[in-house]
């Protein structure tokens, strides 16, 4: 299934993030396109047209690609908001804690 290996790639293609997460993101995305093929091939479909299918019911490649972007550009946003906020915290804790 050298075309959903393609179109998984294609998708995540300059995906900024944590090399771990995206690589078990891929994973899930080519397993669930699986099922969607081997589903589809069992109604009757060729291997051909299920794949296509299957990447046509999962969305196109740069609606994906959007997705996968505005994911993980959420994901550093909130990262650096508990960031900050813990600094804050810190330094209210020790400049409270510290006149004491």
């Amino acid at each position: 299934m050298k075309q959903i290996d393609a179109f998984v790639d294609s998708v995540y293609l300059n995906v900024g993030g944590n090399l771990k997460e995206i690589q078990e993101l891929k994973a899930e995305m080519k397993g669930h396109l699986l099922e969607a093929v081997h589903e589809l091939k069992l109604e009757g479909n060729s291997e051909q047209e299920a794949i296509e299918l299957a990447i046509e019911r999962f969305g196109g490649e740069q609606e994906m690609r959007s997705i996968l972007t505005q994911l993980f550009q959420v994901q550093k946003t909130f990262a650096k908001w508990v960031l900050y906020c813990s600094v804050a915290f810190l330094i209210l804790s020790l400049s409270i804690f510290g006149y004491v």
